[in-house]
């Protein structure tokens, strides 16, 4: 049997927090991915939530995100 690409629908969303203000931005982007396999689609969500606590990690001067 073929393993058949599929379409998905992906919204990442951001949200960021003020701890002192306790006010909150935040993003939404979504997309279609377009034949790709789910595994190589999680594989790339992955890699895009550890690319966000390596960039929120230097944002407060630590690396948490690894």
């Amino acid at each position: 049997m073929a393993n058949e690409d599929k379409r998905y629908q992906v919204t990442v969303t951001t949200r960021m927090w003020d701890s002192k203000s306790g006010h909150g931005i935040g993003f939404d982007e979504t997309t279609t991915v377009e034949n790709m396999d789910f595994e190589s689609l999680l594989e790339m969500l992955k890699a895009f939530h550890a690319l966000t606590l390596r960039f929120m990690s230097a944002k407060d001067g630590a690396d948490h995100g690894r």
